[in-house]
């Protein structure tokens, strides 16, 4: 695939397309890493109840887990039938390890936490009450955080203020929230 097709949404592509994504962006990172990669996480969580094929796509190209669900109802993407907590996933070409990403429920609601934006936007408190949650409950946590979101000093590159807000916003504060999340309990890389 192309490197400009590279972050397009699941959504946006078709099963042919995505087969030659996940095997080539695989066969690509496991070049420049010299190591197995065993695990995929869409774009933007974009496997959801219309694009639960591309859990068939990833078992056949070779990923061993998945952590692309969110189990919210979301503006843009969300699986709010989804697994909340990690289990496997019958697929046509056999089964896959899914890690869905970590919520919280408050009520009838189920609110996103302790992935991307989330962590980094919330206000640690919030963050830390839901690992705490999920250690009183006993229900693994799922952490997501992407490294840039750790480095205050990148550069600003944005289309939109709202998406320079959205992509900058408390970056600062990453690091912080995400070791007081570490402290509640014991975690490894999945």
């Amino acid at each position: 695939a192309s490197h400009a097709n590279s972050h397009r949404m699941i959504t946006e592509l078709t099963p042919a397309e995505m087969r030659q994504e996940a095997s080539d962006s695989r066969s690509l990172l496991e070049d420049l890493s010299g190591t197995r990669v065993e695990g995929y996480r869409a774009p933007s969580y974009t496997i959801g109840a219309s694009t639960r094929w591309a859990l068939d796509i990833l078992v056949e190209t070779g990923y061993r887990y998945d952590s692309s669900v969110f189990p919210i109802r979301g503006r843009r993407y969300g699986y709010p039938e989804g697994p909340v907590v990690p289990t496997r996933l019958a697929t046509s070409a056999g089964e896959i390890a899914e890690f869905p990403l970590s919520t919280l429920s408050v009520g009838p609601l189920r609110l996103p936490v302790l992935a991307g934006s989330y962590l980094r936007l919330l206000p640690a408190w919030i963050s830390v009450a839901a690992a705490h949650d999920h250690v009183r409950r006993n229900i693994p946590l799922v952490v997501n955080v992407h490294t840039w979101e750790t480095d205050p000093e990148q550069p600003t590159v944005g289309p939109s203020r709202r998406a320079a807000w959205t992509h900058y916003a408390r970056i600062g504060s990453t690091v912080n929230t995400l070791k007081r999340v570490m402290r509640v309990t014991g975690f490894a890389s999945i």
